[in-house]
């Protein structure tokens, strides 16, 4: 069986379910006002990136390069799971702006983010830190203001091609720094966001997005386009234009058509009988050969994931237990799986040369990478996500009193212009 058989990565999913259905039965799950297939959809998404990355990091241990798989299933489905947890943040926030009509005090919602998203990823930059401190035998190779600004760099999800004279140091997790970079950005743009498309004018800002990628497709310019035949800029407007005006963009449609649209269509979805075709949607670009992060993938993708979105648990199986344990875990577990691959790939192949093991043996490793990263993703989310998810800071109670006393002061204003 190749290393490249898709029969692998079912079985990983089974093996990382089981597991988790273990570890829930000593966890509280609470699936009360959730929407518990999309929360387990995240945790089958994570699980992906981990499948994707582990054939990227074998072949990279071949050509020294961290490529894309040379396997069709595990590069869309690594791509696919990207875009869907673009698909996710913009549907989820969008809809509590339609429902609360914007997303309330500025402050108080940058506060909620940072502290949703940062907690778990310093503790994953604190063992990037430590790897490179092991690769570098704990002794500091640059100059100690060098280092300590490629630190700050990665603090600010930002992070450096190498530290301490190592390099490629984005590769420990497996470079996903990136996609949470972007999700900053859409944060601090959904105010603004929020205002220019509110309502009906969703519909101008993904039809701007169409007409880009439309003029670009146009003069020959292809997320696959030969980067020395095309102008670097025109190929950065489309990767923006895609992940924003598509990523993010379609999930905000899809966000306000759930709004507006009579219950009857979303419980048409919820329906099983229509499963198959949210499934062959999920398949179509690959079987189509469409280009990754190309717009059509993202087109046949948002139909799955508007299945999921409305209620759709294929068969109950996005209900499992483990499913969706996987779910509540999946920050944690995306921002380390990679480093969990990376040192326990590393470690053996000092032993045994990792392109040496056969392929049932390679993937065992990975059964035992995706064991280890679940255990560390649980225990990170209870003993740290949860923690600051609930914890209330004094900065963020100084905030609210400031724009609780700013509201009133408007109120009064308007009370007196009456």
């Amino acid at each position: 069986m190749a290393i490249t058989s898709p029969a692998f990565y079912f079985v990983l999913i089974g093996l990382l379910i089981g597991v988790a259905t273990l570890l829930s039965r000593g966890t509280r799950q609470d699936a009360k006002k959730l929407n518990v297939p999309l929360e387990s959809l995240r945790g089958l998404l994570a699980v992906s990136v981990l499948s994707c990355h582990a054939l990227v990091s074998y072949f990279s241990f071949k050509t020294g390069k961290w490529d894309p798989p040379p396997s069709a299933f595990f590069s869309y489905a690594g791509t696919e799971s990207v875009e869907m947890f673009f698909f996710m943040s913009a549907f989820l926030f969008w809809s509590k702006c339609l429902a609360n009509n914007g997303v309330g005090g500025y402050g108080s919602f940058l506060l909620k983010r940072l502290r949703r998203l940062a907690p778990a990823y310093y503790v994953s930059a604190l063992l990037i830190v430590l790897v490179v401190l092991v690769r570098t035998h704990f002794r500091i190779l640059i100059s100690p203001l060098m280092f300590l600004g490629q630190l700050l760099m990665w603090l600010v999800f930002i992070p450096t091609p190498t530290m301490n004279g190592l390099k490629d140091v984005p590769n420990i997790n497996a470079s996903v720094t990136w996609t949470l970079f972007l999700e900053i950005l859409f944060y601090l743009m959904l105010p603004v966001l929020y205002r220019i498309f509110k309502g009906y004018r969703i519909l101008i800002g993904v039809g701007a997005a169409l007409a880009i990628y439309a003029a670009l497709a146009l003069r020959g310019v292809r997320m696959s386009s030969d980067p020395h035949t095309t102008s670097p800029v025109a190929l950065g407007v489309l990767f923006l234009d895609l992940l924003f005006g598509f990523g993010f963009g379609l999930g905000l449609l899809l966000a306000f058509v759930f709004k507006t649209c009579p219950p009857e269509w979303l419980a048409v979805l919820r329906q099983r009988r229509w499963t198959p075709i949210a499934l062959l949607c999920l398949a179509a670009p690959m079987l189509l050969k469409v280009k990754y992060y190309d717009a059509p993938q993202f087109l046949f993708v948002i139909v799955f994931f508007a299945f999921v979105a409305a209620g759709n648990d294929f068969f109950g199986f996005l209900s499992l237990r483990g499913v969706f344990l996987l779910g509540t875990v999946s920050y944690s577990f995306y921002l380390t799986h990679g480093i969990v691959l990376y040192v326990l790939s590393h470690g053996l192949n000092h032993w045994v040369p990792i392109v040496s093991l056969s392929p049932l043996r390679y993937w065992g490793l990975i059964g035992v990478v995706g064991i280890a990263t679940t255990c560390l993703a649980t225990l990170l989310y209870h003993n740290v996500e949860v923690k600051f998810m609930h914890q209330r800071s004094a900065l963020a109670h100084a905030v609210t009193k400031e724009e609780t006393a700013q509201e009133a002061v408007v109120v009064v204003q308007e009370s007196a212009a009456t």
